[in-house]
């Protein structure tokens, strides 16, 4: 990212602070909403390490604070109580707009900023509607949460982008590179180089189905599919209700739908790995190797789970990217020796220290 759009960024951060600031200076009430508003703000950017979510959070405040002074100079003059139910319909609709956008799987989840855009997208619609709510206050409204509704669900099925989004041309031959880069299978490679001699690295192994696995790694601890990815925000437990009862769940940002999405290509990849001939008997197991600041300080272990809701025998395990070569050193040797069929012998390089 260039300096200009970081400045840009900042100056749009500090504005909106400021604007919550000036807004909420009103009544006591207001200065509550903004203190809790932005208290929440700080403990999700910071200890929960999600600058999106952060800046949604104070997004949808900024929203809050301008809508409702908005609406209660409209609504005064509508009569007694109007200020209230106006204020009230258009924080519901802020409210089920961010929570659509965060809920649904977004195609620019993985990009900085892709889902953020889309929810202050939203926000900025509905608090347009607000200055406009003296033509027909209940049509307006309306009118403006269907609107912001289309603009969610048009991002969240990537037929709408910004221009700062959409894609660029690059030639074939260097899309799988960038593509790999953006992933960080390069520090990935690196840091599987690192292994002992003992250890087998296989890259871009071609798959049946014309999938692609970035490394098959074999050693003395068994034989791994190993992926990369970077993500931003914080894997934690979270609660979930599967309709019996409450369970606990890993998610990202909360979000256990768009971890469990983000996880089923491994699982595609693990299943085609599968199907090789010499590796279906080879227990075989996926790794991500994680890096951003989503990387758990400790590795974790994820079932993947059917579309029916039964569990697999895959085991997706994520661990930091920096800490993949250690984890795969400690892991227990299998019961059966683990073998590369021939085919995949013939391409295998040896991990080797660098330096």
């Amino acid at each position: 990212m260039t300096a200009y759009p970081r400045a840009v960024r900042g100056v749009a951060v500090a504005f909106g602070l400021f604007l919550v600031v000036v807004l909420a200076l009103r009544d006591g009430a207001t200065i509550a909403l903004a203190a809790a508003g932005l208290v929440a703000a700080g403990f999700v950017w910071w200890v929960r390490r999600s600058r999106d979510g952060a800046l949604t959070i104070l997004s949808l405040l900024l929203a809050c604070l301008v809508t409702s002074r908005v609406t209660q100079v409209v609504g005064a003059g509508l009569g007694a109580g109007a200020p209230l139910w106006l204020g009230t319909v258009f924080w519901t609709f802020l409210g089920v707009v961010t929570l659509t956008a965060w809920l649904t799987p977004h195609p620019g989840a993985d990009r900085s900023g892709g889902r953020l855009s889309t929810v202050v997208g939203a926000h900025a619609v509905l608090t347009a509607a607000s200055f406009l709510t003296f033509l027909a206050a209940s049509a307006v409204a309306v009118a403006g949460f269907a609107v912001a509704a289309v603009f969610v669900v048009l991002r969240s099925r990537g037929r709408l982008a910004f221009r700062g989004e959409r894609a660029r041309r690059v030639p074939a031959e260097s899309a799988g590179a960038v593509a790999l880069a953006s992933r960080g299978a390069h520090r990935t490679a690196a840091v599987l180089a690192s292994l002992p001699k003992d250890w087998t690295v296989v890259d871009r192994l071609a798959l049946p189905g014309g999938l692609v696995a970035e490394h098959l790694v074999t050693g003395p601890g068994g034989v791994y599919v190993v992926e990369s990815r970077t993500w931003e925000g914080s894997l934690a437990l979270t609660s979930v209700d599967k309709g019996t009862g409450r369970v606990d769940a890993y998610g990202l940002d909360g979000n256990t739908a768009e971890l469990a999405a983000r996880l089923r290509p491994v699982g595609e990849l693990l299943t085609a790995a599968g199907d090789v001939p010499g590796l279906a008997a080879a227990n075989l197991e996926a790794v991500v190797a994680l890096w951003g600041s989503a990387r758990p300080d400790t590795p974790l272990e994820i079932a993947l789970v059917s579309p029916r809701g039964n569990a697999t025998r895959a085991v997706v395990h994520l661990v930091a990217g920096d800490q993949l070569a250690d984890w795969l050193r400690a892991r227990p040797a299998p019961a059966t020796a683990a073998r590369l069929p021939g085919p995949v012998r013939s391409r295998r390089r040896p991990a080797r220290r660098w330096g």
